[in-house]
């Protein structure tokens, strides 16, 4: 029987890289008497994922061992490090314990919530029931499912690592999609205290007057945004000077995503983004409308051009799916919705009109960029010819006009 130690080092290091998780793998060779093993598994490792364990998993005795004996041989190396919230604390101390506070390579650092059911490892859903006043206003979408960590275990936590110095040297910085990043706890209003060299950042927070304060803070060091909203209402009547405050003047990339209706449309979206001058991608999912104030009609191409795209002379790509919803919405033809986003590479529309006297116009980019479509109708396009939206993982369905019958399923 061949052994492993027998094969050349590229049979082993085409096996190592098939392991998924690379802390696993120098739990079981680092420290069992063969040099040539370690050497090739230490080679490979830069980047650290240790989200095989989650919460009340079988494998503490591993993560002891990650500790005690992979730790003090691969910490110098470490550049990307992905840990499940529960495992912040414990992180941290021992990085306070052993060397100083700091990684001194670590530039990408990525947080997951790790859910994970304890007994079989399966992944589920998770929510709060955020906005549950509103789930019953028509079209108004309840997923996807947030967890907020404002005033939980998992808040404090979060506190502990962005006062942390590990944040130091920190480049790029993200958070679960599903997790809602919590508010600045501190009474300067920071969200992170150490974060002179943060460029790259993508996380979900929970009200605008966040998004604007997280932009006001990091200035003009931020490169690349990508920001999911739950909440968007003029809740500080401050908001509108804090944003012409706004100056990110390097921020190149942004994706804004906001799949939770957005009640106060005009007086926050456009006038964010005309702060943001300088974006060349820009990447926009939206949904607009039902209650508050909001557009008297669809979000249009004229929309689009007139109110973001003149505002970034410097904008390369522009990708967007957006969704807007109208009460006793007046009949449109969707050849007049096309024709408005002549100026735009090609562009999809779906308009529909429900019983419940709500309209709704969908407007996107092509090739679709989205991962989920919201109360599409038995009239939406789904399944052309083109597989446009083969990239789709969730689909919320409504048709009060014509129901959808078993043979869609």
């Amino acid at each position: 029987m061949i052994e492993l130690a027998d094969l050349p080092d590229e049979v082993i290091l085409a096996i190592m890289n098939k392991v998924e998780y690379r802390a696993e793998l120098l739990c079981s060779i680092i420290g069992i008497g063969n040099n040539r093993l370690e050497q090739l598994a230490l080679d490979k490792c830069h980047s650290i994922d240790l989200t095989f364990d989650y919460f009340d998993s079988p494998y503490e005795l591993l993560m002891q061992r990650f500790y005690s004996h992979v730790m003090p041989r691969i910490y110098y190396n470490i550049q990307s490090l992905t840990l499940n919230v529960h495992h912040i604390r414990h992180f941290v101390t021992y990085v306070n314990e052993n060397y100083n506070g700091t990684l001194l390579n670590l530039t990408h650092l990525k947080l997951v919530f790790g859910k994970r059911c304890f007994k079989t490892g399966t992944p589920y859903t998770i929510g709060n029931d955020i906005n549950s006043v509103l789930h019953g206003e028509p079209l108004f979408s309840i997923i996807p499912e947030f967890l907020h960590f404002d005033g939980t275990i998992g808040g404090r936590i979060l506190s502990v690592l962005r006062c942390s110095p590990l944040i130091h040297s920190i480049i790029s910085f993200e958070l679960d999609d599903d997790c809602i990043f919590p508010d600045a706890p501190n009474d300067d209003g920071l969200f992170f205290v150490h974060s002179s060299q943060l460029t790259h950042i993508r996380v979900t927070l929970c009200r605008f007057d966040h998004c604007v304060r997280l932009l006001n803070q990091l200035g003009p060091q931020i490169h690349s945004f990508s920001v999911s909203l739950v909440h968007v209402r003029i809740g500080d009547v401050d908001i509108i000077s804090k944003m012409t405050s706004i100056s990110c003047p390097n921020l190149k990339i942004l994706t804004m995503t906001i799949y939770r209706n957005i009640l106060c449309y005009e007086e926050c979206i456009p006038p964010l983004l005309q702060r943001l001058s300088n974006v060349e991608h820009l990447t926009l999912l939206l949904a607009v409308g039902v209650i508050g104030n909001r557009p008297d009609h669809f979000i249009d191409g004229f929309d689009l051009e007139k109110d973001i795209v003149s505002y970034m002379p410097h904008l390369r790509q522009f990708k967007f799916h957006i969704r807007s919803i109208l009460i006793d919405a007046s009949h449109t033809e969707v050849d007049a919705i096309r024709r408005t986003c002549v100026k735009h590479q090609s562009v999809g529309c779906a308009l529909d009109y429900f019983n419940n006297h709500y309209g709704q116009c969908q407007i996107y980019s092509l090739p679709f960029i989205g991962t989920r479509l919201d109360f599409i109708s038995n009239r939406f396009p789904l399944f052309d010819i083109n597989n446009t939206f083969s990239n789709v993982t969730v689909l919320l369905l409504f048709d009060d006009v014509k129901p959808f019958e078993s043979v869609f399923f």
